[in-house]
């Protein structure tokens, strides 16, 4: 339960106006440096939250509403937020994550974006961020993989509403 005081928004992205994309295109972020990274490597202390799923129940996807944050961070170092949705076998996991993360590496920059990643064999030969690779298909146009997400100075919650579904 908030305070009183307290105040809370779920946030679209706060970009500058534009024309938009062509009908039946979707925006993709152009990237200055090598951005694929293993999201394995350097991983050493993370926190976790699962649901229980219901043998025989059939799922298409979650939601979850995130807090938007920007820690700062040393070198080398990222953080994210993310709902983790995963499907198949351990040997051909497929699996998708969405949320938000602070990624110099990735980005070459410290600011919070819009962050997707996926495999489709347990992170084997396949998997990548955003729409670096092929393999992913982004259907909203709207927003973009990679957008920048301001972080309320007055430490205001900026929530953000993630769906992942099977469309």
């Amino acid at each position: 339960m908030r305070g009183s005081n307290s105040s809370s928004r779920v946030m679209s992205s706060k970009r500058p106006k534009r024309k938009g994309c062509p009908k039946g295109t979707v925006p993709i972020m152009k990237y200055t440096s090598n951005p694929i990274a293993d999201p394995k490597n350097g991983v050493k202390y993370y926190a976790t939250m699962a649901t229980n799923r219901e043998e025989g129940a059939t799922y298409h996807g979650g939601t979850a509403l995130m807090g938007v944050f920007s820690p700062h961070l040393q070198y080398l170092q990222s953080s994210r937020a993310n709902i983790w949705v995963q499907n198949g076998p351990q040997s051909h996991l497929n699996s998708i994550e969405a949320g938000w993360a602070v990624h110099e590496i990735l980005y070459n920059d410290p600011y919070t974006r819009l962050t997707a990643y996926w495999t489709a064999d347990n992170f084997g030969t396949t998997g990548c961020y955003n729409l670096v690779c092929p393999g992913f298909v982004q259907i909203d146009s709207s927003v973009y993989l990679g957008q920048s997400y301001p972080v309320d100075p007055f430490n205001r919650d900026v929530i953000l509403n993630f769906i992942v579904e099977r469309i």
